[in-house]
């Protein structure tokens, strides 16, 4: 049965490379067996044995060779900063005891790595993501319980480095948009799960999620919108036994540590349901009584405020027409708003610096039609390269998004 669904599908093996009921293979680098993956052993002795770094280009070869089995170093970034700073530039060579002690750190944890055991999605055992987050970064672990329902086997680290905006936040709306950050990450190892267990280690969490009109801002709400598109089960976990992300998220950044702004315009693409009781109806099978889906689209307020806000400015430079608002800041602030558009031949432009002014684009077929020239026409481009052609000429909300989409969900590109 098996060699005809592998014909089927079309696979060939080559017999000298088959590995067949083999107890341990060792696959691009990785030593693969039933605890799961651990480092080549051969790199791990290079690592162990390799000599006292005494010239730039010796640290370059041992931090490139170290980078393999980064996956099983966390704070790995941390660790070999010291080391980095040996090979940047107009910097001296200076092997201290803050330099020898990172090398021997990274030679003991090398050896010491606990195999990533991949998750069992087969397995009725709880996935667990840990979260914490500071100022500087949101740090991550992916585990999944054992049989014991105690000890908890790691399956993969990070953590994401927050913008300068972001790092101003309050410590609530950081908490609350860490959270937000590692589920979206990690959303494709999370998403099917039988049971997935987040923990935090910060209380009022579960309050902000349970009562979202309490959070101030239109960002956090979105975020809360967002992460309610995940099922899980929310658990606070004090902070001396949260110590594995909690270290992740305070880690020193580097250099190869981008600083970017979190685009949630994702958001706007997402339909939300609301199962409510219906005497009517029943749409799904398996599950016990009549069910209506009824579609709840608060989700789309955002998109609906930014078209609406074009329409305004339109109105307010064709027919000097001023919205009603209950308060005079918001008032100011359209007025603000419109300054940054102008009027001409009837059409409505945005203002672009010392640049050509943009086009402003409201009908969606037209915007397709922008996409299909920039995009098919073009030579199938990629999404920055697209960007940079509509942008330069063309504006309309969320159009980062509809780009991304568009270039997606194009059907040659995706062969």
């Amino acid at each position: 049965m098996g060699q005809g669904k592998e014909l089927c599908a079309g696979a060939t093996f080559a017999a000298n490379k088959a590995q067949i009921c083999s107890p341990e293979v060792l696959i691009v680098g990785q030593t693969c067996n039933s605890k799961g993956r651990s480092p080549d052993d051969t790199k791990v002795d290079k690592i162990i044995t390799w000599p006292k770094l005494s010239t730039p280009k010796e640290v370059r070869q041992f931090l490139g060779l170290c980078g393999t089995v980064r996956i099983w170093i966390p704070n790995y970034s941390r660790l070999v900063r010291p080391l980095t700073e040996l090979y940047q530039k107009d910097s001296k060579f200076d092997w201290n005891e803050r330099r020898q002690a990172a090398f021997e750190e990274i030679k003991d944890l090398v050896s010491t790595a606990p195999a990533l055991q991949p998750i069992d999605y087969t397995s009725e055992n709880p996935i667990v993501l840990s979260v914490d987050s500071s100022k500087e970064a949101v740090g991550f672990i992916l585990s999944q319980l054992q049989d014991d329902g105690k000890t908890k086997h790691p399956a993969r680290y990070g953590s994401i480095p927050m913008s300068d905006t972001e790092s101003r936040y309050s410590q609530p709306k950081l908490e609350l948009f860490g959270l937000y950050r590692a589920l979206y990450e990690w959303r494709r190892h999370i998403i099917g799960a039988k049971k997935l267990i987040v923990e935090v280690d910060a209380k009022y969490i579960k309050g902000m999620l349970k009562n979202p009109d309490l959070v101030p801002g239109a960002a956090a709400n979105r975020w809360i919108q967002g992460i309610k598109l995940f099922d899980f089960e929310l658990v606070h976990v004090p902070a001396d036994r949260h110590r594995g992300p909690d270290a992740l998220s305070r880690r020193p950044l580097t250099e190869e540590d981008l600083r970017v702004d979190h685009n949630d315009s994702w958001l706007d693409d997402i339909v939300l349901s609301i199962l409510t009781p219906s005497q009517n109806s029943s749409f799904f099978l398996g599950i016990k009584g009549p069910l209506e889906v009824q579609p709840e689209l608060s989700c789309f307020k955002a998109q609906k405020r930014q078209d609406e806000m074009i329409q305004a400015v339109y109105d307010f430079h064709m027919h000097a027409q001023i919205p009603s608002f209950d308060k005079i800041q918001a008032q100011k602030r359209f007025l603000s708003k419109c300054g940054e558009f102008f009027l001409k031949s009837s059409r409505l432009h945005k203002k672009n610096g010392d640049k050509p002014p943009l086009l402003v684009i409201t009908d969606p077929e037209h915007k397709y039609s922008i996409l299909l020239h920039a995009h098919e026409n073009l030579g199938h481009r990629g999404i920055f390269a697209v960007s940079e052609v509509v942008r330069s000429r063309f504006y309309w909300p969320n159009m980062r998004a509809d780009i991304h989409h568009h270039i997606k969900s194009c059907h040659e590109c995706q062969i």
